[in-house]
């Protein structure tokens, strides 16, 4: 079915609901995986440094891209909002911007984007993640890889298409948990780092101030008992 267009915004998970999207507000209705074959790559912001600005013309020219015009959506959320700082938690979101994709198939907290982040890097993943289904039958929507492809396995059996799908799709599936598992420790990582790291930025501050409080008196001590030891 086609996907649900709300007030100005996209059709997302309800949960995307009221934060702020590419060209107005998020709708209350809608689901990727009930749209068919929706990619929707979501960038969730902080706050706005020189480097966010300067990506947004090419965030923006990609929005004007696709949005509307294919069945990709290209989607802000922005976790300064009062209204998404609790989406934005969940998701885990720690760095800005993070940039996720979300569409059928996927997991549905949706996956790192992890190639370039540049306008043509971002094009064309979003090209080719939001590229239709090949339809076999019909070959509508295939391309030269789905036509090898069909040719391939064209004369094999109900069973023997069953025995690769099943296959492919333990492939995938095992190496999906792993990855998730390397993805959570990192994150778990991420945050002890974190952590640690505020611990000692908030220590070396108290030992800068307990040095400018009491170093000078500690230079006089130790003066005048190293004075004292001379003369025993």
């Amino acid at each position: 079915r086609p996907c649900d267009f709300v007030g100005g915004g996209f059709g997302l998970p309800r949960q995307w609901g009221g934060t702020r999207g590419h060209g107005g507000q998020l709708g209350q209705r809608g689901d990727p995986a009930g749209c068919e074959r929706a990619v929707y790559l979501c960038k969730v912001l902080g706050t706005l440094v020189r480097s966010l600005q300067e990506a947004e013309a090419d965030w923006d020219k990609l929005g004007d891209k696709f949005n509307y015009k294919t069945n990709a959506m290209i989607i802000d959320v922005d976790c300064t909002d009062d209204k998404a700082k609790k989406l934005c938690e969940t998701y885990g979101v720690s760095g800005y911007p993070t940039l996720k994709y979300f569409g059928p198939g996927l997991a549905s907290d949706g996956e790192s984007y992890e190639d370039g982040r540049d306008y043509n890097a971002m094009s064309k993943f979003v090209k080719r993640k939001s590229k239709k289904p090949c339809v076999p039958d019909t070959l509508e929507n295939c391309d030269k890889k789905d036509k090898a492809y069909i040719e391939e396995i064209k004369d094999l059996d109900d069973a023997k298409l069953k025995e690769q799908r099943d296959t492919m799709e333990k492939e995938i599936g095992e190496l999906s948990s792993e990855q998730k598992e390397a993805s959570d420790l990192f994150e778990t990582q991420k945050e002890e780092a974190m952590t640690t790291m505020k611990k000692a930025e908030d220590l070396k501050k108290k030992l800068s101030k307990l040095q400018n409080k009491v170093g000078y008196k500690l230079l006089i001590l130790k003066a005048m008992t190293a004075k004292s030891k001379d003369e025993l």
